[in-house]
């Protein structure tokens, strides 16, 4: 049972990696990003580019990724589009982010034709091949890449925690997303709380995807899965509650990993839960 509720914990971290990203987007903005699991993919593609094709080191790419590149697309995004969504009818918001859902990955295979095919054992954020025997838990082995995930997720989870709490950026925030009129009033400069948030929310979402990618691989298939994950866990925090939204994405994470366990070999149940 051990190595079950390890590999859930590890999917379950990623998961609660990116949902953190969406519910800071969704609330700063109320617009839901579909494409965060397209925009996860592509970063990895890029990171993949850098680490495999360009022979960069891995401390060097990833905070060039993670910390440069991909908050700069957030901001890209948020300027050319998000921000025209912000007052934007539902309708509108769902069409446009699941347009952006199919073009990003088609762009990424225009600008990046390797990723036309998917690529097996890609760079994590340690050297591969990992360690198998990294660490011993209950008996079981924890590999390098795993405990990276399950390590990354909690100190996110609480860097976030107390940025919102004890800075002024995160009062900023807060006020921005609870009363976002009374925030102007109070001189708080709402839009750039809420161009802050998707460059975060985005680099969370190129965060997920770096880890995901040698844990399964790099294709675009599996990177849907992440955001069907995160969707989960968001309507647990109810769109909104960041703390319920990393619970929520282990518990999800958890729940189908110990499904892998117990669930029949065959039949409805086998596949369709």
């Amino acid at each position: 049972m051990t190595p079950y509720i390890i590999s859930g914990l590890v999917v379950g971290s990623i998961y609660a990696i990116s949902a953190l990203g969406l519910v800071l987007t969704y609330t700063s903005s109320r617009v839901f990003n579909f494409a965060h699991g397209a925009l996860a993919y592509a970063i990895a593609i890029f990171y993949y580019y850098l680490t495999r094709q360009n022979g960069w080191s891995i401390a060097t790419a990833a905070p060039f990724t993670i910390l440069i590149v991909a908050p700069l697309l957030g901001l890209f995004l948020y300027v050319v589009l998000f921000k025209r969504l912000t007052h934007a009818t539902p309708t509108v918001r769902l069409v446009s982010t699941v347009g952006l859902w199919v073009a990003i990955p088609a762009l990424t295979r225009l600008v990046f034709p390797f990723a036309s095919t998917e690529i097996f054992n890609p760079e994590g954020l340690v050297s591969s091949p990992a360690d198998p025997n990294f660490l011993k838990v209950f008996g079981t082995y924890v590999n390098e890449n795993q405990f990276v995930v399950i390590v990354s997720a909690l100190v996110i989870a609480v860097v976030a925690t107390l940025v919102l709490r004890l800075t002024p950026i995160g009062l900023a925030t807060r006020m921005t997303v609870d009363h976002p009129r009374n925030a102007g009033i109070a001189g708080v400069n709402t839009e750039a709380v809420t161009a802050g948030s998707w460059m975060v929310g985005v680099m969370l979402a190129g965060f997920a995807g770096v880890l995901l990618a040698p844990i399964l691989s790099l294709d675009e298939n599996q990177f849907t899965f992440l955001l069907v994950g995160s969707f989960a866990a968001v309507v647990i925090a109810r769109m909104t509650n960041l703390p319920l939204a990393f619970g929520g994405a282990i518990a999800v994470g958890l729940l189908q990993q110990l499904w892998i366990k117990v669930q029949p070999e065959s039949g409805f149940f086998s596949q369709g839960v």
